[in-house]
């Protein structure tokens, strides 16, 4: 592997869950463009009549909530390219009384996934994003549904936009259970929350402490490229990793 590939995957590893912009975004064509100027652009006057538009124009959008990497941009090119057919409604929104934390699995990059879990009185920013759904299909597949997530309704009374709650949204919910630290589910600290009850750490902080927790034989930028690149060792470290506590 060149060295320019290696510091690709292994940048994909830790900078997991990358950035998202703090606004309401449209992603189309490997673009995101502010909310507000996209409205003024198509001569919309809210988010909710974009989505009505949308809709009358292309069918049903469904709304899911978006708290890992799918809330960047980033990601949003990886999984849809730079040739969407519909544009993606991000809407910046707070998931009350749950938190971000890390499911007890590994993904083909690398890195340790997010999934939620109940904390009371805990706040944290995310999307929900309205997908056609044709961009719902493509999703469901790189969430590898009914192998590393379900796919849920999420109470309405827990998720707001603008301290309004929402009618009704999706999300994907991890089905290998969470990586612990001392009894508790590790929080992400890239993902700014208030009240949180739950121990954060950073990526790098996660995967190095596993690379020694784990008695890692290889390099650390070795044995990143080995979980990218072995299905099978992914597996084995998954399944390691779910009896730590």
């Amino acid at each position: 592997m060149e060295s320019s590939q290696r510091d690709t995957l292994i940048n994909r590893a830790l900078l997991y869950p990358y950035l998202a912009p703090e606004h309401s975004f449209v992603y189309s064509n490997g673009v995101n463009t502010p909310l507000q100027r996209w409205l003024s652009e198509n001569k919309l006057a809210s988010w909710q009549d974009a989505i009505a538009t949308l809709q009358q124009n292309n069918g049903v959008y469904t709304p899911v909530i978006a708290y890992g990497s799918n809330r960047s941009p980033e990601q949003l090119v990886r999984k849809y390219g730079e040739h969407t057919t519909d544009v993606i409604l991000s809407i910046a929104a707070t998931l009350h009384h749950h938190d971000i934390v890390r499911s007890a699995h590994f993904t083909s990059y690398s890195t340790l996934a997010a999934t939620f879990t109940p904390s009371q009185g805990t706040s944290v920013s995310v999307f929900v994003q309205f997908l056609s759904s044709s961009n719902l299909q493509i999703l469901h597949r790189t969430e590898a549904l009914g192998r590393n997530y379900r796919f849920v309704s999420f109470p309405a009374h827990c998720i707001t936009i603008k301290e309004q709650p929402v009618d009704a949204a999706m999300i994907y919910e991890g089905l290998h259970g969470f990586l612990y630290n001392n009894g508790s589910p590790l929080a992400f600290a890239e993902l700014s929350a208030t009240n949180r009850i739950f121990p954060a750490r950073s990526q790098t902080e996660v995967l190095t402490d596993l690379h020694q927790h784990l008695n890692i034989q290889i390099s650390f930028p070795h044995w990143l490229m080995k979980i990218a690149k072995n299905e099978a060792y992914r597996k084995h470290l998954t399944t390691l990793i779910k009896t730590i506590t």
